[in-house]
């Protein structure tokens, strides 16, 4: 459907079979190939699953698939190409908070309707942007306070060196404080790096009770946990305690390395509920046995399908009429154990849960976060004063 396409007044915009075009944007080149042709995998399947259902939905999705190159700028240009270029009725993608702001920045004097799926330290509400990730309030504070509880509060931050590990330092501090937490060091390295020797050693030197990572990136999570287990550091005396060591980047440092420390997500592939057995084995049906299940992808997957009911309840086929729509959908299939639901403040509902590394590569979870509504402006480091009224 070219976006300029009109229905001709029919009532359903969907009777003649229209074909909506959507940029689908995740790198397959550069550092982040790995992680990001994994996601893109939730996308690409739940497409084809809704595509088989277009008999009675009225409308064939067709993917416009863009490599960004693991640069953050290039996802600006890519988005700009994906409306301008090739017509795309909506984009969906972007995986780091680096490229989400590079999309938006690009693209918001466009008409457009942008998904971005990926869970993220929140501080953003745009007009032309849905959010179907999770934000702090949703997983990561009740984090922090199990954190300071379970493991320690003599606490070592690591992140990589861009808006979101920043962002959820900031609320480590304020939090810690609260908590009469120490925080021993804060540290942050570029994304992608590939030697964290030197923070592995300063870990050593501190001895902390904790480490909190907020890295993001095979190659920098590979170091880090790999050198934390050369240098005898074990897990049951001093974990890592993790926001982006998901069950694929588990595979690709090796299972051995990750047992016994502990992440939080909205998703784990060992969750035992319907809507996620019938994901796993469709995305392994699909991509192979191998094929490693994780939020990120299943953020992917969940942002089609509510991009399927928004284009469903959609009056016109409109970028402001789909970004209407998707303030009132929900995808009661979610792969994470509970309806996904769209918030009028573009965010969405999410529970979560912590989960400690098995040998298997797998979570096994510890403990459930019930589901919340989006706060994407966290009290803890947003004074009421400065809340935009939109929350």
């Amino acid at each position: 459907m070219s976006r300029s396409e009109k229905t001709d007044g029919a009532s359903n915009p969907w009777e003649r079979g229209t074909t909506v075009r959507v940029g689908l944007l995740y790198s397959t080149t550069g550092y982040a190939a790995a992680e990001e042709t994994s996601i893109r995998q939730g996308a690409i399947l739940a497409a084809e699953q809704i595509n088989e259902q277009s008999g009675s939905l009225g409308f064939q999705l067709e993917l416009v698939l863009s490599d960004y190159q693991s640069d953050s700028t290039q996802a600006g240009r890519n988005a700009v190409d994906l409306l301008s270029r090739d017509r795309v009725d909506v984009l969906v993608g972007g995986y780091t908070s680096a490229s989400r702001v590079a999309i938006v920045a690009a693209t918001e004097h466009l008409d457009c309707a942008y998904i971005y799926p990926t869970y993220f330290e929140g501080l953003e509400i745009q007009p032309n942007v849905m959010y179907s990730g999770a934000v702090p309030n949703q997983y990561f504070e009740t984090y922090l306070q199990w954190i300071f509880e379970t493991l320690g509060k003599k606490v070592y931050v690591i992140g990589s060196d861009y808006v979101y590990p920043r962002t959820l330092s900031v609320m480590i501090q304020t939090l810690a404080r609260d908590a009469g937490a120490q925080i021993v060091a804060d540290r942050y390295v570029p994304l992608g790096s590939p030697d964290l020797r030197h923070i592995v050693r300063e870990i050593s030197e501190l001895q902390p009770d904790v480490v909190i990572s907020n890295l993001v990136g095979v190659d920098s999570l590979r170091s880090l946990y790999r050198e934390f287990h050369r240098t005898g550091l074990d897990a049951q005396k001093l974990p890592i305690a993790a926001t982006v060591t998901t069950e694929f980047e588990v595979s690709e440092i090796g299972p051995e390395y990750v047992q016994g420390h502990y992440m939080v997500s909205t998703y784990f592939g060992s969750l035992k509920n319907a809507a996620n057995e019938a994901y796993v084995a469709a995305l392994k049906h699909r991509f192979g046995d191998t094929t490693v299940p994780h939020v990120a992808q299943v953020g992917a997957y969940n942002a089609m399908w509510v991009l399927a009911e928004a284009l469903r309840q959609s009056a016109v086929p409109t970028p402001a009429a789909i970004r209407a729509a998707l303030t009132s959908t929900s995808f009661e299939g979610n792969p994470e154990g509970w309806p996904l639901v769209m918030r009028d403040n573009h965010h969405s509902t999410h529970g979560s849960y912590i989960g400690v590394a098995e040998t298997d590569g797998s979570y096994t979870v510890v403990m459930t976060i019930p589901p919340c509504d989006p706060d994407p402006y966290p009290p803890s480091i947003v004074p009421a004063e400065k809340r935009p009224l939109t929350t």
